[in-house]
């Protein structure tokens, strides 16, 4: 049998590029110059308190005492940051704030569509119980914390040299 009657000898080269190219998406190149870099969804965004890729909002809420002070979310990992007031005490001349740190806390895990529902929602406290998040994963965090694990995402999307 001549070897041009062998399959993969007798393609065009149309053919032959549409198989490097399916090969290539599936395996990738070797040669990491022809890697994609990876995208950042979240590199227009920037916030004065969470910091560079962040968008962030006044926390939605009904009445006269906030709980809820700032939501801040990051679209590239996922998390939504949430800053609430300090603790209170009712006296006789209205309510006094008597702790000193104002709790962050980060809620892991939250889609795009959950943050636009928490934009539009009318009480962070009800859509915290609603949307289920409150169910998933939240730790305390401090700013400090913040700024690491956004220095840890951007360096994860750097290229390997």
């Amino acid at each position: 049998m001549p070897r041009e009657e062998f399959i993969g000898h007798n393609i065009g080269k149309d053919e032959a590029n549409k198989k490097l190219n399916l090969a290539a998406e599936m395996y990738g190149f070797a040669d990491p110059a022809f890697r994609d870099t990876k995208e950042d969804p979240s590199e227009e965004y920037t916030s004065e308190l969470f910091g560079d890729g962040w968008e962030q909002i006044p926390a939605p809420s009904t009445g006269k005492r906030r709980r809820a002070l700032f939501a801040g979310y990051h679209r590239g990992m996922e998390i939504l940051v949430i800053v609430f007031t300090t603790k209170t005490r009712k006296t006789a001349s209205g309510r006094s704030y008597y702790g000193d740190v104002q709790p962050w806390i980060k809620y892991l895990d939250v889609d795009l569509e959950m943050w636009e529902e928490l934009k539009g929602y009318h009480s962070t406290g009800e859509w915290l119980k609603f949307s289920g998040v409150e169910n998933k994963f939240y730790y305390p965090t401090r700013a400090s914390d913040i700024d690491k694990i956004t220095q840890e995402y951007l360096e994860g999307l750097k290229l390997p040299n």
